[in-house]
């Protein structure tokens, strides 16, 4: 009777083992994972909030003040942007940049960006 209880319970938390890395595998998975952004936008993922990217339709801007804090900026487009902030760039169709950023504003680009600091 005890054998059969012991196999019981080895058995018991050998599943709730898997269950719990399995669980925490999938969860450092998705944080490597890039935002998808749609085709025809450039996204910003704020560094807080709900993940939800905000998007910027192709050829337009937008300007933020205070500025927004964020984590990723992707280019989904076929226009070059540039994004001013605290880390003043260029953005390319296609690219995405992942480190944090206090973005001012993000409009697109007509052949260069100016790489001045932030106010």
């Amino acid at each position: 009777m005890r054998d059969k209880f012991r196999r019981s319970l080895v058995v018991a938390l050998g599943a709730t083992v898997v269950v719990a890395v399995g669980s925490v595998s999938a969860s450092a998975a998705e944080r490597d994972v890039a935002v998808a952004c749609p085709t025809g936008y450039v996204c910003l993922l704020p560094l807080l909030g709900s993940g939800q990217p905000l998007l910027v339709p192709e050829g337009q801007g937008v300007s933020f003040d205070p500025a927004l804090l964020i984590t990723e900026i992707t280019n989904s487009t076929k226009t070059g942007y540039c994004v001013t902030g605290q880390l003043s760039h260029g953005l390319a169709p296609g690219q995405t940049n992942t480190w944090d950023n206090s973005v001012r504003a993000v409009s697109p680009s007509i052949g260069a960006c100016l790489s001045l600091p932030a106010p």
